[in-house]
């Protein structure tokens, strides 16, 4: 009966490692990407404040939060695929 459970939950396990797979590749070129964007971020903050230009400095870090919040829930989601991939297969 074990055996034919786990036959069952293969497929199930096989698609978590490939979407974890795929979330791994994407967090690593979204970093790539972003290093770029959050220096260009971070020259544009200092113009704002030289200038004084307050709104541009609020929708800069705005910007700055959702690039931290995309990068924080994939991670979240990989490490929750990650958990139930290791729960189904110490089953």
């Amino acid at each position: 009966m074990r055996v034919i459970f786990k036959i069952c939950i293969l497929p199930v396990i096989l698609i978590l490692s490939m979407m974890k797979l795929l979330l791994d590749v994407a967090e690593r070129v979204y970093c790539l990407v972003a290093g770029v964007a959050i220096n260009a971020l971070i020259v544009c903050v200092v113009l704002a404040l030289i200038t004084g230009q307050w709104l541009a400095l609020g929708v800069f870090g705005a910007l700055f939060i959702v690039l931290m919040a995309v990068l924080f829930g994939a991670g979240t989601i990989t490490v929750m695929i990650d958990n139930l991939r290791e729960r189904l297969m110490e089953v």
